[in-house]
C-alpha cells in the first residue's frame, strides 16, 4: 500500500514538474510579449513627445513670422506655401503686387513697406516688359526725385541710368 502511494506521489510530482515547466515557458513568453509591447509603447510615447515638441516649435515660428499667412495660408487645416503672397505675381525670384487702388506715390510706397516690400526697381528690359503686362491705368514704380529736383533715384538708392 505504501508502494502504491509512493508511485502515486511520484507520478503526481512528475505531473506537477511538467506542468511547472509548461507554466515557466508560458511565463517566459508572456514576459517577452510584455517587453515587446513595453518597447513599442516607449517608442510611441517618444514619437508623440517628439511630435508635440515639433508642433510647439512650429507654433513658435508661426508666432514670430507676421508674413507667414501671406506666403503659407491655411487650407483645410494645412499650410500651403507659395513663393509669393496671394494675389501677387511672380517673376523669377521676385514677387509683384499690382494694386487697383489709386493712391499717391508716398501712400503707395507706405503700403508696400507695411507689407514687407517696396515699390519696384526695374533691373532689366525683360522685367519692364513683365511689369507692363500687368499695369492697369497707372501704377507707381520706385523712382523719384524727392531728394533733389531733377536727380532721379530708385528707392534702393541707386541712380537712374540713362541710355
Amino acid at each position: 500500500m505504501l508502494e502504491i502511494e509512493y508511485h502515486a506521489l511520484t507520478d503526481g510530482k512528475r505531473g506537477i514538474e511538467e506542468e511547472r515547466k509548461i507554466l515557466q515557458t508560458l511565463l517566459e513568453e508572456e514576459r517577452n510579449t510584455f517587453q515587446k509591447w513595453n518597447r513599442t509603447f516607449m517608442v510611441v510615447l517618444e514619437s508623440r513627445k517628439h511630435k508635440e515638441q515639433l508642433q510647439r516649435d512650429f507654433d513658435a515660428v508661426l508666432a514670430k513670422s507676421p508674413f507667414l499667412d501671406q506666403y503659407c495660408p491655411l487650407s483645410s487645416q494645412k499650410r500651403v506655401c507659395r513663393p509669393c503672397p496671394q494675389d501677387w505675381e511672380q517673376f523669377y525670384s521676385k514677387c509683384y503686387y499690382f494694386s487697383s487702388e489709386k493712391k499717391t506715390w508716398m501712400d503707395s510706397r507706405s503700403d508696400c513697406i507695411k507689407q514687407g516690400a517696396d515699390l519696384v526697381v526695374t533691373k532689366s528690359e525683360e522685367e519692364q516688359d513683365f511689369i507692363t503686362k500687368y499695369t492697369r491705368d497707372y501704377n507707381w514704380i520706385g523712382l523719384s526725385d524727392l531728394e533733389t529736383e531733377g536727380t532721379w533715384l530708385w528707392v534702393d538708392g541707386t541712380p537712374l541710368l540713362k541710355g
